[in-house]
């Protein structure tokens, strides 16, 4: 990919350009720079902020939702928790305490959180560490070797989820990862047999040289170019659930740890926090170098879900199950611009 490629120009956002003695909406607004690269459902981005004051207001954009992977919309308000986290950890880098207020009007369920600066903040080296992770955290699909992860970093992914009010399970016994590889299987499997899931999957896939800052690129999936002009036609007419089934438990198999993130709840409430600790426990293990990508196939439905959380109990209701190890640079996914996701007061 183009060091100039404008798909990925927001990854290239410097501290350095932060307007200290601007105005504070322009100081807002820099900080949204960094909340947009936070992960989310196929790369769908499903978020809005409003700037007013001293204060962020993070929306959810139901138009970027999955109703066939995400009926209730949970995934999506765990997106936009996570664009939360990346938010409050670039205030309080810039110098901002924030309090944040989630879900403020019962009658606006689009609206997930207020986040109002009040006063100075002097970060330290583990703010840092997290801030200086946000533009390094990519999502990788690639192999990760066998290295465990080390049993303090494992206590501090444990305690960065916990922070936020999330559950976090690390599952690193053979059987373990063998029971949950199955669960993974047979969701791809069933996904993959429904016609509306294939669809929803190809309107989201882009091939190579897709000027589009948002969906499943195939150059950065690591897809040859000629197949993937083709590949959104084959997924919406063929059922490769076989394939992808077994590939994906071959996966879930691998690699060092399995880890279930969940709550104590299934509400929005729930979710947000889930958000939140998600993208702390992926920022601090991005700061360590290790890697992770995702598995949510098998928390997509309710079956599915009841199976990861007998198999990974210490999760609470489990949101989501990634893999985390070391692996080889990942390259990163697409970005709008935050300019196509911000209203209110301009710079």
């Amino acid at each position: 990919m183009p060091a100039d490629d404008d798909r990925t120009a927001a990854w290239r956002i410097d501290a350095a350009d932060y307007p200290a003695d601007g105005p504070r909406a322009a100081q807002l607004r820099f900080a949204v720079g960094y909340a947009v690269l936070a992960p989310s459902g196929h790369n769908t981005q499903p978020w809005r902020f409003a700037v007013a004051g001293d204060t962020v207001a993070v929306r959810a954009d139901r138009t970027r939702a999955l109703p066939v992977a995400d009926p209730d919309r949970r995934e999506l308000v765990i997106s936009c928790g996570a664009a939360l986290f990346h938010l409050r950890v670039a205030l309080h880098r810039f110098g901002h305490a924030a309090a944040v207020t989630p879900l403020p009007d019962p009658a606006d369920p689009d609206l997930l959180a207020v986040v109002r600066v009040e006063g100075p903040a002097a970060p330290d080296a583990g703010a840092q560490a997290l801030f200086e992770a946000i533009p390094q955290r990519h999502t990788n699909r690639a192999p990760f070797d066998d290295r465990p992860l080390p049993a303090d970093l494992r206590g501090r992914l444990q305690d960065a989820a916990a922070a936020e009010g999330a559950c976090l399970a690390l599952v690193d016994r053979p059987e373990q990862r063998e029971r949950l590889a199955g669960l993974v299987a047979a969701a791809s499997r069933r996904q993959m047999a429904d016609p509306a899931f294939r669809a929803e999957l190809a309107r989201w896939m882009r091939p190579h040289n897709s000027r589009r800052g948002d969906g499943l690129h195939t150059d950065v999936l690591g897809m040859p170019a000629l197949l993937s002009y083709v590949l959104p036609a084959l997924v919406r007419r063929i059922d490769t659930g076989r394939s992808w089934a077994r590939r994906d438990a071959g996966i879930a198999a691998a690699g060092p740890v399995l880890a279930v993130v969940g709550s104590d709840g299934d509400a929005p409430a729930d979710w947000l926090a889930a958000g939140q600790g998600l993208a702390h426990l992926l920022l601090a293990a991005a700061a360590a170098g290790v890697s992770a990508s995702y598995l949510n196939q098998a928390v997509q439905d309710p079956d599915g879900r009841r199976g990861v959380a007998a198999a990974a109990p210490g999760a609470g209701t489990p949101h989501l199950l990634l893999r985390l190890g070391y692996g080889p640079p990942a390259p990163p996914a697409p970005r709008r611009p935050p300019a196509e996701v911000l209203t209110g007061e301009p710079a």
